[in-house]
């Protein structure tokens, strides 16, 4: 009837039934005989029992005082939390169960810096990319920042500028073509997104990622996560995941993306170093590095032993050498080889003849600290690479050492989750 009818309403709202809006006074009565008919059942230990309940059993159900053994809405709340607790464990160990090698994978790689800045962070990224693209048979977007035409002249060689995105992403898929000799199957977003650009004369929008030249980087502002497209939800791959995550102010990736991999490309620490009160700042970028890359990745590759330690990093370094320079390589090693010519000697003594008569050889410089693998290489022939050895530098072998290097080994526990969740809003709070 109406009244256990409403009753039923207000235990259901406070139990937090998403669903109580759209049921009708009939529907929100049955509901209410069900559960009352379920508790008779139980205790009677019989299917029996007359499911109707007037007003009176109603506000007894629902308030509880124990003349009426029912299982009343708001009582399923912790049930139901344990279950959707249950059900989000089983997505994680599902979701660890898969390989980044896996069809139909989503890749989304975002860096700091794109062509035609010729850095590490716009280089490499692209071409992972692009040989991630030949390696797998998923998606790959390559998220990359857009700079107002002030920054672009101060930071392009030759002061080349682009007047749009598309301008831009031409350009880069030209390069690919040059530099590699194909085409890869991966697309270009910028962030901002295209549609929020204002005039691309416009320097005093934060919209835009920045160029800082006291810093030489580009710092992206805001939330970058809203500039990649709801669908692409899968694998993020953040190259400078620190540096992508100082000024960052939207969701943690890791709750974006089910699977988030950092690559670590820069000793920031050294460049914090050298500036005035350097100790000081070394050891606060330490620490704020450590925790951009808790918060935002389930798996950190360094690149290098040389840059600081971080949670949930292995050192692997997953870039490769453009095909252009090794067979620069073989070129020099197959002529060489066939003519019988002499091999350009490294000696000090040769170095020095070979400068120009009005530019008298200066002294070698003795070094201090020791150059082992320099005085090596001055010393003595290169030998000719084996086919193994070859093959290691290449970007298809990279590629390969990434995939496995990126795997999550252990799924991260509720409680490590929450404790991260926790640090997030702090930290947004802290900046």
């Amino acid at each position: 009837n109406g009244a256990g009818a409403q009753l039923l309403l207000n235990g259901l709202v406070k139990a937090g039934m998403e669903r109580v809006p759209q049921l009708s006074v009939p529907d929100l009565v049955k509901e209410l005989q069900r559960h009352v008919h379920a508790a008779k059942t139980r205790t009677s230990g019989s299917d029996g029992g007359d499911p109707t309940v007037n007003a009176t059993q109603a506000k007894q159900a629902l308030e509880g005082d124990g003349s009426v053994d029912a299982v009343v809405p708001w009582q399923l709340m912790a049930r139901r939390r344990r279950q959707r607790l249950l059900q989000r464990e089983k997505e994680a160990l599902r979701e660890s169960q898969r390989t980044l090698r896996d069809d139909n994978r989503d890749f989304a790689i975002v860096t700091t810096a794109s062509l035609p800045w010729m850095t590490g962070t716009s280089v490499n990224p692209l071409l992972r990319a692009v040989y991630l693209s030949r390696a797998v048979k998923s998606k790959v977007t390559l998220v990359v920042p857009w700079l107002p035409i002030c920054d672009q002249r101060a930071l392009f060689p030759a002061q080349q500028t682009f007047e749009t995105p598309e301008h831009q992403e031409a350009y880069v898929k030209e390069w690919v073509r040059e530099r590699v000799g194909f085409e890869g199957n991966f697309r270009i977003h910028f962030y901002p997104g295209i549609s929020h650009l204002p005039p691309p004369d416009i320097c005093t929008s934060y919209k835009y990622g920045r160029y800082c030249k006291d810093y030489g980087s580009i710092l992206p502002v805001g939330d970058m996560t809203q500039y990649i497209p709801k669908e692409h939800n899968d694998v993020a791959i953040l190259e400078e995941p620190e540096h992508l995550n100082w000024f960052h102010h939207g969701p943690r990736w890791t709750k974006r993306f089910k699977h988030v991999v950092g690559v670590v490309h820069t000793n920031y620490l050294e460049y914090a170093r050298r500036e005035v009160g350097g100790a000081m700042k070394e050891k606060l970028l330490f620490n704020l590095n450590q925790i951009c890359c808790r918060l935002h990745c389930h798996k950190v590759v360094k690149l290098s032993g040389a840059v600081q330690p971080l949670p949930k990093s292995e050192t692997m370094f997953v870039h490769g050498v453009s095909p252009r320079f090794l067979e620069v390589g073989d070129a020099i090693t197959a002529r060489t080889g066939v003519t019988g010519t002499e091999k350009p000697s490294t000696s000090m003594a040769s170095l020095s003849a070979a400068m120009p008569s009005s530019q008298p050889a200066a002294p070698p410089t003795r070094f201090t600290k020791g150059a082992y693998f320099i005085g090596k290489a001055m010393t003595t022939e290169p030998a000719v690479l084996t086919p193994e050895e070859r093959h290691s530098l290449t970007w298809e072998a990279a590629t390969n050492r990434f995939l496995d290097v990126a795997e999550i080994k252990r799924p991260k526990s509720f409680v490590q989750d929450k404790l991260e969740g926790t640090g997030w809003a702090l930290y947004n709070a802290a900046t």
